[in-house]
């Protein structure tokens, strides 16, 4: 069981109010408090939690705040963290109301980041839409099958080489840098669509490089009109990682996930 601060008691409250007790009534949390501004205070609880100024907070014991404010939680992230809480502790509020949701599962990915290796950008979208923090370096990239199949026949190489410029980002013709990784026979190169120069795209990879938790990786493949599929695919089935396989219906077996 996790203790934890609630941090916004307003409509976006009410709405997850039902989510969160669940989550306490099958006994995956604790709620031990909920943030309001002074001014709003005009009782000492709320729905039998104790009401509490963010100043108190440094005083308490708690794993967790969840952020009960949709249009105002990068705001309240920073005001979390300029009392000195980490970032880690800070949980939106809003993935309470996904369809099946359970704490315990949701707070594993939390405390064992997932590292999504991904050929487009379904990794950056998963990542999104769960509220986790970008936990891999192949966010916003675009890749050639072939070379993508290559990069995941041998992460740990790669991961260890230095990303190179092949070819710099040019925002007036609207040209994006271009990256490789590995030297010889074993280069790959690396669609950096999302940046507008290699400066930049280097910044987000090694950045994001040192968060890659080799215990829990998860790689994606969608596999589309190329040549070399079949070669693709002994690639995918050799992983040793946990992996999904998306393709369409122009492969022998159909379109489908596999």
């Amino acid at each position: 069981m996790r203790t934890c601060i609630i941090w916004g008691t307003g409509n976006d409250y009410d709405r997850l109010y039902n989510s969160i007790r669940f989550e306490e009534y099958k006994g995956n949390i604790r709620i031990v408090g909920a943030v309001t501004k002074k001014e709003n205070m005009f009782a000492k609880f709320i729905d039998g939690t104790p009401l509490i100024a963010s100043s108190e907070l440094l005083d308490m014991q708690f794993d967790y705040i969840i952020v009960c404010s949709k249009l105002f939680f990068n705001e309240i992230c920073l005001e979390i963290q300029n009392l000195g809480i980490e970032r880690y502790k800070i949980l939106n509020g809003n993935v309470f109301s996904y369809a099946r949701f359970d704490f315990g599962r949701y707070i594993s990915l939390i405390e064992n980041p997932v590292s999504i290796i991904s050929d487009d950008c379904w990794g950056g979208e998963v990542y999104h839409a769960l509220s986790l923090p970008f936990s891999s370096p192949t966010i916003n990239i675009a890749w050639k099958k072939e070379e993508y199949a290559k990069f995941i026949s041998d992460l740990p190489y790669y991961l260890k080489q230095q990303l190179k410029c092949m070819r710099e980002g040019n925002f007036e013709t609207g040209e994006y840098p271009v990256g490789m990784l590995g030297e010889g026979d074993k280069k790959v190169y690396m669609e950096l669509i999302h940046n507008i120069n290699f400066r930049e795209a280097n910044e987000q990879w090694e950045r994001r490089k040192k968060r890659i938790n080799f215990n829990n990786i998860f790689v994606k493949f969608g596999f589309d009109k190329t040549d070399n599929w079949k070669l693709c695919k002994r690639v995918f089935d050799d992983l040793i990682y946990k992996k999904i396989c998306l393709f369409p219906s122009f492969c022998d077996a159909g379109g489908g996930v596999y």
